[in-house]
């Protein structure tokens, strides 16, 4: 640290790390997050054409529309209640997400999955993201960012990898058994640490 010249604090960069232990606990969630995802992205469609459903790219597009509608909302709710509320509830919204997914027996049901999903996924990212930046001074953000997207990116190949082992091994519906027990330990792992 040093004062510049207009007598304010600055600070040195600091040096870059894969992983950022103070935010440890974020990026082990988003690594949670990332594993299920790797299963929806890669197998969602293939499970799709099994079960004889047609509309696959209205399941993304609906994910992705109410992602992007809840975090107006989820935004809101972190910034009034902390991150535990939004976690929490969206952590059970993508649970119902998979077993509707898995029990779809319809085109209506398949969608509603997808709506489902797409909701708590939506309002996880960007709340563990934000949970991210909020826990570091904010020129160690760059290190906080990195171990976050490291994280998930981790999973989400990862979770592409062992899922299609899994998916070859069993069935299509064994990948969101695992992606349940994913959130399950998503859930677990957060209300210990609280």
């Amino acid at each position: 640290e040093f004062m510049n010249e207009n007598g304010t604090e600055n600070h040195t960069p600091s040096k870059f790390k894969w992983v950022e232990r103070r935010v440890l606990l974020p990026s082990i969630l988003i690594f949670m997050t990332g594993i299920a995802a790797g299963g929806v992205m890669s197998f969602t469609a293939l499970y799709a054409v099994e079960k004889g459903f047609h509309l696959i790219a209205w399941f993304f597009f609906l994910s992705a529309a109410s992602g992007l509608v809840v975090r107006v909302i989820s935004g809101k709710m972190f910034d009034r209640y902390g991150p535990g509320a939004v976690l929490i509830l969206s952590g059970m919204i993508t649970i119902a997400g998979f077993i509707v997914l898995l029990l779809a027996h319809n085109e209506l049901q398949f969608l509603i999955a997808g709506f489902l999903y797409g909701s708590g996924f939506g309002a996880i990212f960007p709340a563990l993201q934000t949970w991210c930046l909020n826990m570091v001074e904010i020129y160690e953000r760059e290190n906080s960012i990195a171990s976050f997207f490291n994280f998930f990116d981790f999973g989400l190949g990862g979770g592409s990898l062992i899922l299609g082992l899994v998916a070859e091994a069993f069935s299509y519906q064994s990948v969101y058994f695992v992606a349940i027990i994913a959130y399950l330990l998503f859930l677990l792992i957060y209300i210990i640490y609280t």
